[in-house]
């Protein structure tokens, strides 16, 4: 018990909306609740005054895909429109995650006669819910007026106490619903009721996904006990108002279905409303085929059908579009390995022919304006394979497959060609080569037991998976086999052997000594069954819920039987998981039963880097990086692999179809980390190239480095170089982003007076960064007569290859500035003006003064009586001067000025060759 209880737990772990804190509802169970103030439906965020009512102050959480909510669309109150007598409904809602919760229930309201509007949802009841845990709720408790039907919502939070107050976690729900006439002590049944049936609710990640629904089969055709008939219930389950729904009806015809030999009824439903439509009012007798619901709004759907000579009565709920593909991929929505001409397939566990007088009709309705080719193929409680059976229908078309006996039949006395055969219990595989939706009906006309007049009917599902849940099962008596039991079959569609458990629990959940568990081995291609009432720990009149673990991923229903009932007593529902009841809708991954996929597509990881610090514009590929992907292909197989990027920094992996992980992991340069997002979560396709590309940011690592300043002063740092010769200086460091850097500075320092060495260095122990060096340095000549002055900051250098990068400081590392002095020095530029034909100095010449770009440096100047203009405090660079004076042709002239060379000259102030730049101008020839 203890071993099964854990695996369930842990299997539902990973399923589970996780908290914050440790659940403990009751911690945050509301003082008073005004009846007005609920979480909203339909994945909203809880509401302010539900927040206050509880005193929350934050939510977490995901509350967008509508996984908290379980929608029923009718139920009904003392309702007669069967025809059978005043039915009573129940509904069982099951908590599917390990966290206790609260689960409140909204029933619809929709507009009166007098089209006032009465808020269109009303909460009418709220409960505690275990983990793992169900709750049973008639319809005259749910304030659901005599006679009517509504739909009803119920939405499920796990309250958690957390630091800073009270956390809403939503928590994943099931729910199905349980008919009878009466009723009145559902979800027991007595032999004061006459008819049972039941349905699945729709789970909050399927409703309003898709725009269509389907009904496999509804039918007026008459056989033995009268004829049948069903009631269509289409509720608004939304917030919009007057939701479109149009029902397109598909005679059978063999398959061949058409609108020329159809109908269609539309109608406008309003929020909280179930349209109910009465088939025998639209067709005769004998009438059976699809009906197809299309809709712009959240709507759900069931079918009730009934015999009333027999008091039998089954239900189905709609199959949504997504019931074989969809926007999202699904085992049905790319090529399987089953057969390649048939690559959609759903699953029957539970298949009866001439079985106790049991019989099973299997109806398929195509769901595409295409032909489709239906297989089915039946599996034995062995993993035999008796028979199979083939069809073709048309765009819309429905079919059926069924062979009944009759009682001259019975005990296999009949032809041997029948299919699939008698005394068959097992299940069956529908293939089909476009999405199809399948009803399986099992009806029991005789027998050799009092006990017939039965039927139930479910749906086929793709639903496979390895951790299903039954929100209700029951045991009765053993002492006479009466009284409401259940019984699970399973059907183990893959090739292998599974081993299931099922762990029975009471309604107080996983916190509760349950009642053990029932182990089953299911060969592959099998069907396997456990019973209530084989389980000795399970008390007489026990009602629950269950949680089955598979090694493989199986398919199930459970069947709900009471042989008191003085007619029908059987109800059947599929077992659901948090992904839905029929199929996957939303971010929800199945294990599927199928092979593993062929791997056909290809998943490339593209890897750059963007270095802010190398000078360089661009992107980088980055070769070497390792890059691993692990996930599932879309049958739920796992798959994983690894490679290194290539020199154009990408690597390509051949992989199937389906959801995967992937990591970069790579060694940036010493002193470097990478930033940026190095993981992805990705979709790949059938038979696609995904490419995903992932820039990463170099960044520098935390650490220390030596930032060191030199000051480079050319032609006097030999130790012959012309003296006398002093400096004065002083440097800053601080971060590049400073705006006043000596009052931010990290190292301040100075060079030493005297210059006759290279070693003019400031040099620190710094943090690694990014850096700005801010300095100034006057250079003395000749006792100070004459001074050369720098300042300014930097923050970027020339390196060792000659290319401008940031100043940066890595761990570990030495960074050296190189000050230029001779490019960043201030000194007097000569310029002298001479007649070039006189040679004498030209007095009252304009010279101009640009720099290599051609822009003007200086405000223009007039020469002296010696022909001379001093441009003072000017750098060193390439200038061009243009000079013009009266008389003399206007001349320009290109030149390279240098301030330490000037002053290694002897800073020589008049026109002889010493000057910085002669300027010779010709005479003007006009005139």
């Amino acid at each position: 018990m203890l071993a099964a209880l854990s695996l369930a737990l842990s299997m539902l772990a990973a399923l589970a909306v996780t908290a914050t804190a440790a659940p403990n509802p009751s911690q945050g169970q509301p003082a008073e609740w005004d009846g007005t103030s609920y979480p909203p439906l339909f994945g909203a965020t809880p509401s302010d005054d539900f927040c206050a009512i509880i005193g929350c102050v934050f939510f977490s959480g995901t509350f967008d895909d509508g996984a908290q909510e379980v929608y029923f669309p009718a139920v009904g109150n003392a309702d007669e429109s069967t025809g059978l007598g005043a039915a009573q409904t129940s509904i069982t809602v099951q908590n599917l995650s390990i966290d206790d919760a609260y689960i409140f229930v909204y029933v619809g309201t929709p507009e009166d006669d007098d089209g006032v509007d009465l808020d269109n949802w009303d909460v009418v009841e709220y409960a505690y819910l275990s983990g793992g845990a169900s709750k049973t709720f008639q319809a005259s408790d749910l304030e659901i007026p005599a006679g009517e039907v509504r739909p009803v919502v119920v939405v499920g939070y796990n309250i958690v106490e957390g630091g800073e107050g009270l956390y809403l976690e939503p928590v994943i729900l099931a729910g199905v619903a349980k008919q009878a006439v009466t009723g009145d002590s559902l979800p027991f049944t007595t032999s004061a009721d006459t008819a049972v049936s039941g349905y699945n609710a729709i789970g909050g990640r399927e409703l309003g996904y898709f725009d269509q629904l389907y009904f496999p089969i509804v039918q007026t055709n008459c056989g033995p006990g009268g004829c049948w008939n069903s009631i269509l219930r289409i509720a608004n389950m939304g917030w919009d108002d007057n939701a479109a729904v149009t029902v397109r009806f598909f005679p059978a015809d063999d398959g061949s279905g058409s609108l020329q030999t159809g109908f269609q009824l539309q109608g406008l439903v309003d929020v909280g409303e179930t349209w109910s439509i009465d088939l025998s009012e639209w067709v005769p007798e004998g009438w059976v085929g699809s009906a197809h619901v299309y809709t712009d709004d959240a709507v759900g759907a069931i079918v009730d059908r009934v015999k009333v000579g027999t008091d039998m009565w089954i239900t189905n709920t709609a199959s949504n579009a997504n019931y074989e593909e969809g926007e999202l991929p699904s085992p049905g929505s790319v090529t399987n390995e089953v057969s390649a001409a048939y690559p959609y397939v759903l699953y029957a566990p539970d298949v009866r022919t001439d079985y106790n007088g049991w019989n099973t009709g299997i109806n398929v309705a195509n769901t595409v304006p295409a032909d489709t080719d239906v297989s089915i193929q039946y599996f034995g409680a062995n993993g035999n394979a008796p028979a199979a059976q083939t069809r073709r229908l048309a765009a819309h078309g429905m079919t059926y497959f069924y062979n009944p006996s009759d009682p001259s039949e019975d005990r296999c006395d009949q032809p041997a060609t029948d299919v699939p055969g008698c005394e068959f219990i097992g299940g069956a595989i529908i293939l089909s080569s476009n999405p199809v939706a399948v009803a399986v009906d099992g009806v029991k006309y005789f027998g050799n037991d009092a006990n017939v007049g039965q039927a139930f009917s479910y749906s086929a599902t793709g639903n496979a998976y390895d951790v299903l849940n039954a929100a209700l099962v029951q045991k009765g008596n053993p002492a006479n086999g009466m009284g409401a039991t259940s019984g699970i079959n399973f059907m183990n569609p893959n090739a292998n052997a599974t081993v299931v458990e099922t762990t029975w629990l009471n309604p107080s959940g996983f916190g509760a000594a349950n009642f053990g568990s029932s182990i089953v081995w299911v060969p592959g291609f099998a069907t396997g069954f456990v019973y209530t009432m084989f389980h000795n720990n399970l008390p007489n009149g026990y009602v629950g819920s269950a949680i089955v673990v598979s090694d493989l991923a199986v398919v199930a229903t459970t069947a709900n039987v009471d042989y008191q009932v003085s007619g029908d007593g059987t109800a059947i529902w599929n077992l659901s998981n948090p992904c839905g009841f029929f199929r996957q809708a939303g971010e929800c991954v199945y294990r599927s039963p199928l092979e593993p996929l062929p791997a056909e597509s290809t998943l490339t990881k593209e890897v750059f880097v963007d270095n802010p610090y190398d000078g360089v514009d661009g992107l980088e590929a980055l070769e070497g990086a390792l890059v691993r992907y692990e996930g599932n292909d879309y049958f739920g197989f796992p798959v994983s692999g690894a490679g290194y990027t290539g020199a154009n920094g990408s690597v390509t992996f051949v992989v199937p179809a389906g959801f995967y992980d992937i990591d970069v992991s790579a060694t940036a340069p010493e002193g470097y980390v990478y930033g940026g997002d190095l993981s992805d979560e990705v979709i790949v396709w059938d038979d696609l190239a995904l490419t995903v590309t992932n820039v990463l940011t170099l960044e520098i690592a935390p650490g220390t480095g030596t930032l060191t300043k030199l000051l480079d002063l050319g032609i006097f740092n030999g130790e012959d170089g012309p003296a006398p010769l002093s400096v004065e200086s002083e440097v800053y460091f601080c971060p590049v982003d400073s705006v006043d850097c000596e009052a931010d500075a990290i190292v301040t320092a100075g060079y030493g007076e005297l210059v006759g060495n290279p070693d003019n260095v400031v040099s620190a122990l710094v943090p690694a960064g990014e850096y700005q060096i801010c300095s100034h340095v006057d250079v003395y000549f000749d006792d100070d007569e004459d001074n050369l002055h720098s300042e300014g900051c930097e923050t970027t250098y020339i390196n060792e290859d000659g290319i401008e990068v940031p100043i940066i400081v890595l761990n570990g590392v030495t960074t050296t500035v190189v000050n230029d002095y001779d490019a960043q020095a201030e000194g007097e530029l000569d310029i002298y003006v001479r007649n070039d034909v006189s040679d004498l100095p030209i007095e009252g010449a304009m010279a101009c003064l640009y720099n290599a770009d051609g822009e003007l440096v200086r405000e223009c100047e007039f020469t002296d009586d010696d022909g001379e203009v001093d441009f003072d405090d000017q750098q060193g660079g390439v200038y061009t001067v243009s000079v013009s004076a009266d008389g003399f042709e206007q001349e320009s002239f290109t030149f390279e000025y240098s301030p330490l060379a000037d002053a290694a000259d002897g800073n020589v102030d008049d026109e002889d060759e010493a000057a910085d730049y002669v300027a010779a101008l010709d005479p003007s020839q006009q005139g």
